[in-house]
């Protein structure tokens, strides 16, 4: 025997889909915040990186006789300069993972020149080994060479 059966029983109801819709668009903002935030961090890992990799030249810069000093220039560019002269680094400027445009880091030397202060603006606070203060994005964090 055919059995006939009610047309409204076919497809989904408008609560079905409306409960489905708000399920996806919260699964997709949630996506997105992860990697917004997954893409700050990894940006702030290569200033990170850039810094020791000039930490690492002016260790290197300081330990060859007769010098025994960090390099005297008191700006950024001066004294990537003078490890690009000594050969202790071969990058000519850094650049903001972000946007590609020559990145402001900063290098303070102390008045004998037998420390410094390398710091950098990052998007988020928590950075291993640096010291970081702002209440606001960018954070200032340095690296610091008693």
């Amino acid at each position: 025997m055919l059995r006939f059966q009610n047309k409204s029983s076919f497809g989904f109801t408008m609560i079905e889909l409306l409960v489905a819709t708000t399920i996806l668009a919260l699964l997709a903002t949630i996506g997105i915040v992860s990697y917004t935030a997954s893409s700050a961090k990894a940006r702030d890992g290569k200033r990170k990186a850039d810094l020791s990799q000039v930490r690492t030249a002016l260790e290197m810069y300081r330990s060859q006789p007769p010098l025994l000093t960090y390099p005297s220039d008191e700006t950024w560019d001066g004294m990537i300069t003078t490890l690009n002269g000594a050969s202790y680094l071969s990058v000519p400027s850094m650049y903001d993972p972000q946007n590609d445009a020559p990145y402001v880091y900063s290098y303070t030397p102390s008045a004998d020149n037998k420390s410094y202060s390398l710091c950098a603006n990052f998007e988020t606070s928590t950075q291993d080994g640096m010291t970081c203060s702002g209440t606001a994005k960018p954070f200032s964090c340095c690296f610091e060479n008693p």
